[in-house]
């Protein structure tokens, strides 16, 4: 199923939503939007509501704090708050499922990473190295 975005809920989408119309006449999405429409694939949050907006800000902030990335995040409650209205087909799913989720993907890389280090000490104890 190709993925969707609608912005036509948000109020004046057009200014909020959308940067300046390009040279070949498309406008492409403001920052905000384009991160909060692409990243609701991975927060399991499909539409930003009045209702959801703090869980889909707390929920990005989330990701970022657990992926360790060292860029900073530049991601506002009063982005999130002016794109209320925006939809992506991307099915909801609740927060302890999606912290369980999320958990299970940190928990497996930090796994195959121990596993792999623990590989190279085994070779260089093999081969002579220090204990």
């Amino acid at each position: 199923m190709p993925f969707t975005v609608d912005t036509r809920q948000v109020a004046n989408y057009k200014e909020v939503c959308y940067n300046k119309i390009t040279k070949e006449g498309k406008y492409p999405y403001a920052d905000a939007t384009y991160h909060l429409a692409w990243g609701s694939m991975a927060i399991g949050i499909g539409e930003i509501t009045k209702n959801n907006f703090t869980e889909v800000y707390s929920r990005h902030k989330f990701l970022h704090n657990v992926s360790g990335l060292s860029i900073p995040f530049n991601l506002t409650l009063r982005d999130v708050y002016a794109n209320i209205g925006l939809r992506t087909n991307v099915a909801p799913e609740k927060t302890a499922p999606w912290r369980n989720r999320i958990a299970k993907g940190q928990w497996q890389s930090i796994t195959f990473d121990t596993a792999e280090k623990a590989s190279n000490i085994n070779e260089i104890s093999t081969y002579g190295g220090t204990k």
